[in-house]
Protein backbone atom coordinates (compact mmCIF):
# COMPACT_ATOMS: atom_id res chain seq x y z
CA UNK A 1 0.00 0.00 0.00
CA UNK A 2 1.53 3.46 -1.16
CA UNK A 3 1.42 5.76 2.07
CA UNK A 4 1.18 9.69 0.73
CA UNK A 5 2.15 12.65 3.38
CA UNK A 6 -0.85 15.38 3.71
CA UNK A 7 1.69 17.96 1.69
CA UNK A 8 1.88 15.00 -1.24
CA UNK A 9 -2.16 15.14 -1.36
CA UNK A 10 -2.81 18.48 -1.26
CA UNK A 11 -0.70 19.55 -4.12
CA UNK A 12 -2.58 16.18 -6.09
CA UNK A 13 -5.50 18.10 -5.39
CA UNK A 14 -4.39 21.27 -6.09
CA UNK A 15 -3.46 20.42 -9.73
CA UNK A 16 -6.06 18.79 -10.27
CA UNK A 17 -8.55 21.48 -9.88
CA UNK A 18 -6.03 23.99 -11.87
CA UNK A 19 -5.95 21.49 -14.57
CA UNK A 20 -9.45 21.67 -14.61
CA UNK A 21 -9.84 25.46 -14.35
CA UNK A 22 -7.67 25.88 -17.65
CA UNK A 23 -9.69 24.49 -19.33
CA UNK A 24 -11.64 27.82 -19.22
CA UNK A 25 -8.95 28.71 -21.58
CA UNK A 26 -9.66 26.35 -24.63
CA UNK A 27 -11.12 27.84 -27.13
CA UNK A 28 -13.18 26.24 -29.96
CA UNK A 29 -11.28 24.48 -32.69
CA UNK A 30 -8.72 23.65 -30.02
CA UNK A 31 -7.97 20.16 -31.24
CA UNK A 32 -5.95 20.09 -33.97
CA UNK A 33 -7.46 23.49 -35.48
CA UNK A 34 -11.18 21.19 -36.19
CA UNK A 35 -13.11 23.75 -36.17
CA UNK A 36 -15.92 21.84 -34.86
CA UNK A 37 -14.09 20.69 -31.70
CA UNK A 38 -15.87 23.48 -29.13
CA UNK A 39 -14.39 24.62 -25.65
CA UNK A 40 -15.74 23.19 -22.41
CA UNK A 41 -18.52 25.67 -21.34
CA UNK A 42 -17.75 27.44 -17.67
CA UNK A 43 -20.75 25.23 -16.33
CA UNK A 44 -19.17 21.98 -17.16
CA UNK A 45 -15.96 22.99 -15.92
CA UNK A 46 -17.93 24.18 -12.95
CA UNK A 47 -19.81 20.86 -12.54
CA UNK A 48 -16.46 19.04 -13.11
CA UNK A 49 -15.01 20.82 -10.03
CA UNK A 50 -18.40 20.29 -8.03
CA UNK A 51 -18.62 16.61 -8.49
CA UNK A 52 -14.73 16.34 -7.03
CA UNK A 53 -15.57 18.52 -3.90
CA UNK A 54 -18.26 16.21 -3.45
CA UNK A 55 -16.34 13.03 -4.26
CA UNK A 56 -12.91 13.68 -2.88
CA UNK A 57 -11.82 9.83 -2.95
CA UNK A 58 -11.78 10.69 -6.68
CA UNK A 59 -9.03 12.80 -6.44
CA UNK A 60 -6.21 10.43 -6.11
CA UNK A 61 -7.70 8.26 -9.09
CA UNK A 62 -9.60 10.65 -11.39
CA UNK A 63 -7.93 12.11 -14.95
CA UNK A 64 -9.92 15.25 -16.39
CA UNK A 65 -9.92 15.80 -20.54
CA UNK A 66 -11.42 18.28 -22.50
CA UNK A 67 -14.45 16.81 -24.58
CA UNK A 68 -13.84 17.82 -28.47
CA UNK A 69 -17.37 17.95 -28.91
CA UNK A 70 -17.72 20.40 -25.74
CA UNK A 71 -17.51 19.31 -22.03
CA UNK A 72 -15.34 18.11 -19.27
CA UNK A 73 -14.73 13.99 -19.25
CA UNK A 74 -13.66 12.69 -15.72
CA UNK A 75 -12.46 9.24 -16.11
CA UNK A 76 -11.51 6.62 -13.55
CA UNK A 77 -10.53 3.08 -13.28
CA UNK A 78 -11.39 0.99 -9.93
CA UNK A 79 -10.82 -3.06 -9.05
CA UNK A 80 -11.93 -4.37 -12.58
CA UNK A 81 -14.20 -1.48 -13.84
CA UNK A 82 -13.57 1.67 -15.95
CA UNK A 83 -15.78 4.53 -15.88
CA UNK A 84 -16.63 8.03 -17.61
CA UNK A 85 -18.13 10.97 -16.20
CA UNK A 86 -18.89 13.09 -19.40
CA UNK A 87 -19.79 16.90 -18.48
CA UNK A 88 -21.65 18.23 -21.34
CA UNK A 89 -21.63 21.74 -22.23
CA UNK A 90 -25.82 21.49 -22.46
CA UNK A 91 -26.30 20.57 -18.69
CA UNK A 92 -26.95 16.61 -19.63
CA UNK A 93 -24.13 14.40 -17.63
CA UNK A 94 -23.49 10.66 -18.55
CA UNK A 95 -21.68 8.21 -16.23
CA UNK A 96 -20.77 4.89 -18.18
CA UNK A 97 -18.86 1.50 -16.64
CA UNK A 98 -17.73 -1.13 -18.07
CA UNK A 99 -16.29 -4.18 -16.36
CA UNK A 100 -12.68 -4.99 -17.95
CA UNK A 101 -12.40 -8.39 -17.58
CA UNK A 102 -16.05 -9.31 -18.24
CA UNK A 103 -19.78 -8.37 -19.60
CA UNK A 104 -20.92 -5.99 -17.23
CA UNK A 105 -21.69 -2.53 -18.52
CA UNK A 106 -24.22 0.79 -17.35
CA UNK A 107 -24.61 4.06 -19.18
CA UNK A 108 -26.72 6.41 -17.68
CA UNK A 109 -27.75 9.85 -18.18
CA UNK A 110 -28.92 12.95 -16.06
CA UNK A 111 -30.22 15.88 -15.87
CA UNK A 112 -30.22 16.44 -11.78
CA UNK A 113 -26.16 16.99 -10.66
CA UNK A 114 -27.62 15.17 -7.43
CA UNK A 115 -28.62 12.25 -9.20
CA UNK A 116 -25.03 12.13 -11.37
CA UNK A 117 -23.17 12.83 -8.03
CA UNK A 118 -25.04 10.21 -6.44
CA UNK A 119 -24.46 7.50 -9.05
CA UNK A 120 -20.49 9.03 -8.95
CA UNK A 121 -20.58 8.62 -5.06
CA UNK A 122 -21.84 4.96 -5.41
CA UNK A 123 -19.69 4.14 -7.76
CA UNK A 124 -16.34 5.00 -6.03
CA UNK A 125 -18.02 3.90 -2.66
CA UNK A 126 -18.21 0.34 -3.51
CA UNK A 127 -15.01 -0.22 -4.17
CA UNK A 128 -13.31 2.60 -1.88
CA UNK A 129 -14.66 1.92 1.95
Amino acid sequence: MTTHSFSEVRTTTHEKHRRIDAFSEVKDGWYDGDSDSKAPSLESISVAQNILCDVPKLLAIVHAYPLIEGGVSLEYSLENWAYSIYIGNSGVIEVCGVELDGDRSFDGSFKSYQDARNKVRSTVNMKLL
